[in-house]
């Protein structure tokens, strides 16, 4: 998913070569100096440096040893502080879109409540796909009639819950085919029982055609696994393997219709790769034209195949890039187009 997988998290100084590397040191090393007198605790100075996050708004509770973020009015700890802190730029911005508080629930989780929807922290990842969702508002979606929506890719649930909220939608259905990131979908729908009403969550993958795979699965690595393994890795995690059940994409679209007879369809496709050989498949077997918008994170081939693929199909489209090129976000309009904002 468009989860924030796609941005790094590390301060850049252990890439770095020769020169470069001494003066990525240095730079860390001043860094911590000025943290360290911000925060009174060297310790803690260095995860705010090495995480590259804003030191402004926190300080070190003396009796519990927490890092306190007083903008959020909330305290982590230090294994909690790889998870916050790389993403505390993101959540500043997710904040000026939207309502944001940090919670913690009976097991002492960590709970993100963004406006009225409320999600479970686990990973950075999951911080990060809350602000391309909420804040960064990737799945701005407007129509006048009802829609239903094809969430491939669903992750932990971000997205199936927006659409949920909006009352043009009268369904989604979400498809993630790892099984312990569908599971972590299925808690954060629990935890919104109005919006789960509307929402079908299917562990399994969409492709081209129908069947199972071995991949490999960690939980860092959730926002930019797909069918063809990891978009790229991240140094020292340890992968187990997660067996995935594939359905191919023209039979779960003809199922989505029968579920939805007589009402729009909206594609949002965030497959890590997978959007290309689905796109395709759906052009080949005569089903892409069921769609009246489609929402698409392309990865690393692009976005002209995708475009040229839906201008075949009478779609018309424009896409954009991420920050990281390599990635962004490809919007197509079929039919009544001026029913669709993203």
């Amino acid at each position: 998913m468009a989860q924030g997988g796609e941005r790094g998290f590390s301060s850049g100084a252990s890439n770095a070569a020769g020169p470069q590397r001494v003066l990525a040191r240095i730079r860390y090393f001043a860094r911590c100096c000025v943290d360290a007198v911000r925060t009174g605790d060297w310790d803690w100075a260095r995860e705010i440096s090495r995480a590259g996050c804003p030191a402004e708004s926190v300080r070190v509770d003396r009796s519990t040893g927490a890092l306190v973020l007083d903008e959020l009015n909330f305290a982590i700890n230090r294994s909690e502080a790889q998870i916050v802190l790389p993403c505390l730029s993101a959540i500043r911005q997710l904040a000026l879109v939207e309502t944001f508080q940090l919670r913690r629930n009976d097991a002492d989780e960590m709970i993100a409540q963004v406006g009225n929807i409320r999600t479970v922290i686990r990973t950075a990842g999951d911080l990060l796909v809350l602000d391309e969702v909420f804040g960064r508002q990737f799945y701005d979606l407007s129509m006048t009639a009802p829609v239903a929506v094809w969430d491939v890719g669903m992750n932990v649930g971000a997205a199936s819950l927006y659409f949920a909220q909006k009352p043009f939608v009268i369904g989604v259905v979400g498809y993630e085919p790892f099984r312990p990131t569908w599971s972590e979908a299925m808690e954060n729908l629990r935890l919104n029982p109005a919006l789960a009403a509307k929402i079908t969550a299917l562990n399994r993958g969409i492709g081209e055609t129908s069947g199972e795979k071995l991949l490999p699965y960690a939980p860092v690595l959730k926002g930019v696994l797909g069918l063809d393994g990891a978009l790229f890795g991240i140094n020292n995690v340890v992968t187990t393997q997660e067996r995935v059940q594939i359905r191919a994409a023209a039979d779960a679209v003809d199922e989505l219709r029968q579920q939805f007879p007589n009402t729009k369809l909206v594609a949002k496709l965030d497959c890590e790769g997978a959007e290309y050989q689905i796109l395709s498949s759906l052009a080949n077997s005569g089903r892409l034209s069921y769609f009246n918008a489609i929402m698409a994170e392309w990865h690393l081939k692009g976005p002209e195949p995708l475009k040229n693929i839906l201008e075949r199909e009478g779609f018309e489209s424009v896409s954009f890039a991420f920050e990281d090129h390599r990635f962004g976000m490809l919007y197509a309009f079929h039919g009544e187009a001026g029913d669709f904002r993203g």
